[in-house]
């Protein structure tokens, strides 16, 4: 029926490591994409003299994590009512979601790297940049 869509849909090609760092990479830029399956959540890290590709564990508890942060993130209004609880509940969250899905990446950067651009899959996407920014002090770039 639609060859178009089916190409679209089910032959898409990823982008090799090298292709990557051709289009996008120099020794102060970092390319970090997600990727959030049915039973584990993966990230692949690329300079312009690695790649570096690992685990994050299960998916559903990275989920978890995110989702959360987003409720905190959601429920900032209610902050003038119980001000120091909920501030200090937003940083919890917001410290696990770090540790789970950007602390190990950040540990493989070279040190010039102050530039990141992330492509991400599913839930990581929803969170907002600035708050990357906030955290990991890199100017942070979305591609989608």
């Amino acid at each position: 029926g639609y060859p178009k869509y089916r190409q679209l849909k089910y032959e898409v090609i990823a982008p090799a490591p090298a292709l990557v760092r051709s289009a996008l990479l120099d020794d102060q830029t970092a390319f970090l994409s997600y990727f959030i399956g049915h039973d584990s959540a993966y990230v692949i890290v690329i300079t312009e003299a690695s790649e570096t590709f690992f685990s994050l564990g299960a998916s559903g508890a990275i989920n978890l994590k995110i989702n959360s942060f987003l409720k905190q993130l959601k429920d900032i209004d209610n902050f003038s009512e119980q001000l120091i609880s909920s501030r200090q509940a937003f940083i919890k969250e917001g410290i696990a979601l770090y540790d789970a899905i950007l602390r190990p990446a950040l540990a493989t950067l070279p040190g010039a790297v102050n530039r990141l651009v992330i492509a991400a899959d599913g839930n990581p996407w929803s969170v907002p940049r600035g708050t990357i920014n906030t955290v990991a002090k890199l100017a942070v770039v979305c591609w989608d």
